[in-house]
């Protein structure tokens, strides 16, 4: 068994950092980092999955940058198949009962989404979030409380229901005003695992992004509701990849 790297998790972070800055250059200096963490030995089981994870992110947010003649795949093909070997993974960790497997779980069910709804897949997106939000909730049953992942996942619960046919308006609406209001909640010690090395202006950010997120998912689900849905389909799919996925 390899040893695991202390490198793993200081590539992490770096990633983490550079990608907040959303710029274009920061995000292919957190690719390279996460890149860099994922050939390393990772610490834990479920790692190399979180690193994977990471990556689908940096290449989503890139959209189409080209890298050069010797990137076959487009960055959306590269997107989804990270985010595939990460759920692969955390999966198998999910259905051996090991707890940080399933929560982790959770949080690739979101890349997993955005992958798929970015290729206008939104069944699939649809399933792979829902089956992520059953198992948050499982797990808020028995912790009693929010995980920081949740806050991250509600809003493109919300935005991806929104754009479905298949659930009753209200329960559509419940899962958008949920999505707003867990987002004061976002980075703070109301959830489980809130990321520590934020000061006042990066907490207050995050909750400005996951409330925008929230407002954006009931944007979608109160057009879709309309009798013009065919017709306001073209807008709320914009604002689902523009403020939600």
């Amino acid at each position: 068994m390899d040893t695991p790297s202390p490198e793993f998790e200081v590539n992490m972070q770096h990633g983490l950092a550079a990608h907040a800055q959303h710029g274009q250059n920061e995000y292919i200096e957190a690719l390279e980092s996460r890149l860099g963490a994922f050939r390393l030995p990772p610490p834990q089981p479920g790692d190399r999955g979180r690193a994977a994870r990471d990556i689908s992110a940096s290449f989503d947010r890139l959209g189409n940058y080209q890298f050069g003649e010797d990137w076959e795949q487009s960055n959306q093909v590269m997107a989804g198949a990270y985010a595939e070997y990460a759920i692969r993974e955390h999966r198998k960790l999910k259905d051996a009962g090991n707890e940080r497997g399933a929560r982790e779980f959770t949080a690739s069910t979101i890349y997993e989404a955005i992958a798929a709804a970015r290729q206008n897949n939104d069944n699939d997106a649809l399933a792979v979030v829902r089956e992520g939000w059953a198992i948050s909730q499982e797990l808020l049953g028995i912790y009693g409380k929010p995980h920081q992942y949740d806050v991250n996942l509600i809003g493109r619960v919300a935005g991806l229901e929104g754009m479905s046919g298949d659930k009753p308006k209200s329960a559509k609406r419940q899962l958008g005003n949920l999505a707003v209001s867990l987002a004061k909640n976002s980075q703070t010690n109301r959830v489980l695992e809130p990321d520590t090395s934020l000061d006042a202006a990066g907490i207050k950010q995050a909750q400005k992004t996951a409330w925008r997120r929230g407002l954006a998912a009931k944007a979608i689900i109160e057009m879709q509701a309309l009798p013009t849905r065919r017709l306001t389909k073209p807008l709320a799919r914009f604002i689902l990849n523009k403020a939600v996925l």
